[in-house]
C-alpha cells in the first residue's frame, strides 16, 4: 500500500515529523511532513524533562488569538511533582496587567487583560515551577478551564507533561592502553537523551554528574 491513514491528538499550528515503524522494527521519518492546522483558537502546554531540583519556566501558548483583550484560566499539576513560583507575561500580554492565585495546591489562577487587542499567535504567559519531584515522576500539566474575552472566543486546550529525568554519575580514569599510564587533559562527553561533558584532572580523573 502507499496511503497510511493516522489519527493525530490535537496540536499547536506547526510542522510536525512522521516516523513510520514497522513490525520488524525498521523505521523511516519523513520531516515536517505533516501540518496542525487551527480553525479556532488553541492554548497549549508543552512536554518536556526536567532535573529535580532546578527551575522550570513552561509558556502558555496561543494560536490563532484574534482581538484577544483578556484571559482566565487554571492550570494544575501535580504539587508533589511541582511548585508553582511565578508566572510573568509572554510576547501577546505585553503591558497587561496579571493577577494570580496561588493558594490552593496543585494549581494556579490567572486573570489578566491588557488595553489594546492581540491578534497573534505565541506565548500567552510563563509559568516558573520548581521540580521538587523524584527522579522518573511525572505532572500533567492541564488547563482545566480558559475564559478569553469572558467567553466570547471558543478556545482548544491541548496539556502538557514534565517528567524528571533520572540522576545519573559517571567516575573513573583515563589511561594509555600501553603502560597504563594516566592521562590528563581528555575531554569525554555522554551523549543521549541527556548530554555532557567533563575533563580528566592532572591525575586523570573525570566524572559526569547530573
Amino acid at each position: 500500500s502507499t496511503q497510511i491513514t493516522a489519527k493525530t491528538p490535537a496540536g499547536l499550528p506547526s510542522n510536525a515529523n512522521v516516523m513510520v515503524i514497522n513490525p520488524d522494527d525498521a523505521e523511516h521519518s519523513l520531516v515536517g511532513a505533516f501540518r496542525f492546522l487551527a480553525e479556532g483558537v488553541t492554548a497549549s502546554l508543552p512536554t518536556v524533562a526536567a532535573d529535580t531540583g532546578r527551575s522550570l519556566e513552561l509558556p502558555l501558548n496561543l494560536a490563532n488569538a484574534a482581538g484577544l483583550r483578556s484571559a482566565q484560566f487554571v492550570v494544575t499539576f501535580d504539587p508533589t511533582v511541582l511548585r508553582i513560583q511565578a508566572v510573568r507575561g509572554g510576547a501577546l500580554a505585553t503591558g497587561w496587567t496579571i493577577a494570580t492565585n496561588t493558594t490552593v495546591a496543585g494549581q494556579v489562577t490567572v486573570s489578566m487583560a491588557g488595553s489594546s487587542a492581540v491578534t497573534a499567535t505565541g506565548a500567552l504567559v510563563y509559568l516558573s515551577f520548581d521540580v521538587v519531584g523524584d527522579p522518573q515522576a511525572s505532572s500533567a500539566i492541564s488547563i482545566a478551564s480558559i475564559s478569553l474575552n469572558d467567553g466570547a472566543i471558543a478556545t482548544e486546550t491541548v496539556a502538557g507533561l514534565v517528567t524528571v529525568k533520572e540522576l545519573y554519575s559517571v567516575a573513573g580514569s583515563v589511561r594509555y592502553f600501553s603502560g597504563n599510564t594516566l592521562v590528563p587533559g581528555v575531554t569525554l562527553a555522554l551523549d543521549g537523551e541527556i548530554t555532557t561533558e567533563a575533563t580528566s584532572s592532572l591525575t586523570g580523573q573525570y566524572s559526569l554528574n547530573d
